[in-house]
């Protein structure tokens, strides 16, 4: 009988241990310094524990961008902020406002990642914040309710996410490996194939971004588009393009409220020529920054104002190809309306370019706005 009590009460001494070790400061820490921000694998893992339950969860590139710690149904207690943010590290900066977790949800993985304490669904997952704490190269966020508690950890470096803006993607995977016990869960984080799939999938990463970099320094002047038209042609250049090749045409400046300051500046400019040839119409939008080509429209119609969609496919299909080639450098629209809207291709960076410049000029006119209204003010 003495034996059995002996026995029960060194089960809950290793329950209470085991407990507080899966949940201490230095686990959570150890476990997100060798996880989170890094290439693990190509599925998600659980370990389940008697207390929490510990989600590691990686993207399509097998960048693990959450490592997060939830209290399980078993857990039969809460804990108040102030001891969650204690378990965690005692010493961290914590900052009680949302700021994190508005940057957070402008990625796609944690618009998919569901929720642990609302069950609510999707974009539900930081229902529950409480506070954060910046440390070195993670993102610690605790979450509380009367459901439980959570420690969700993210990395700082959002390179390898994917961003809402990019539409639809596939950037989160469901597959998972569940572990029952830590011992086993931290087993194979530390085993042979994890850490070969990890290297591998870093390489991976690492082929792209050289590429990609590759890429950036191409020179998208030399380009030839449709028409033989070209990224950084002057307007006088067009002028004399149009002529050699199509003899004659009309022009008009599209008058629009897009980009109004730096065309009130007269260094953002958009304006739409028209080939005719037989009963065919071409119509060309160009738009230049400081006289240089920096989009172009395409569309193809007949004498009744009706699109001319043989035609309109082949200017698809030429801008495809080269959105498929250079991605990084160019943004494409392809327009499906019979009356209206042109096939369009334009230079990210120098897209990016005018908006920054439109911006500016909106600034300089309000301090302008502000100057006056200050001198007119000192005379009263």
């Amino acid at each position: 009988m003495e034996r059995k009590q002996e026995f029960n009460i060194m089960r809950i001494l290793f329950f209470i241990l085991f407990s507080s070790f899966a949940f201490s400061q230095s686990f959570i820490t150890e476990l997100a310094d060798k996880t989170v921000g890094k290439f693990l694998y190509d599925k998600n893992i659980k370990i389940v524990n008697d207390s929490i339950d510990i989600f590691l969860r990686v993207n399509s590139k097998g960048y693990c961008y959450a490592l997060d710690f939830v209290s399980n149904d078993k857990t039969k207690f809460t804990l108040s902020d102030q001891a969650i943010a204690h378990k965690v590290n005692k010493d961290f900066e914590w900052i009680y406002n949302d700021s994190i977790t508005v940057e957070s949800l402008k990625y796609d993985e944690y618009q998919s990642c569901g929720d642990y304490l609302s069950h609510r669904g999707r974009n539900h997952r930081y229902d529950n914040y409480v506070n954060h704490a910046n440390s070195e190269k993670q993102i610690y966020i605790i979450l509380n309710s009367d459901k439980g508690y959570a420690v969700l950890v993210e990395p700082d470096d959002v390179d390898f996410l994917t961003p809402n803006n990019e539409g639809e993607s596939n950037s989160s995977i469901d597959d998972w490996i569940e572990f029952q016990t830590l011992q086993e869960g931290i087993s194979f984080l530390k085993s042979d194939e994890v850490i070969f799939k990890a290297n591998k999938l870093r390489q991976v990463q690492e082929d792209i971004q050289r590429k990609n970099e590759e890429m950036r320094k191409f020179p998208i002047s030399s380009l030839e588009l449709p028409y033989k038209f070209r990224f950084g042609m002057s307007e006088q250049t067009v002028a004399n393009h149009l002529k050699e090749i199509f003899k004659s045409y009309t022009k008009h400046e599209i008058t629009s409220s897009r980009f109004a300051n730096a065309k009130k500046k007269r260094v953002y400019k958009e304006m739409e020529y028209v080939i005719t040839e037989n009963t065919t119409y071409l119509k060309i939008e160009l738009c230049f920054l400081y006289d240089k080509i920096i989009k172009i429209g395409y569309s193809h119609w007949d004498k009744n104002h009706s699109r001319l969609y043989d035609l309109d496919l082949k200017i698809q299909s030429k801008l495809t190809a080269i959105k498929n080639e250079y991605g990084l450098l160019f943004d494409i629209l392809f327009s499906n309306s019979q009356i209206e809207g042109a096939h369009q291709i334009w230079s990210i960076s120098e897209n990016e370019r005018l908006i920054f410049e439109e911006k500016f000029f909106e600034e300089e006119k309000f301090q302008r706005s502000k100057e006056i209204e200050n001198k007119i003010g000192n005379k009263m």
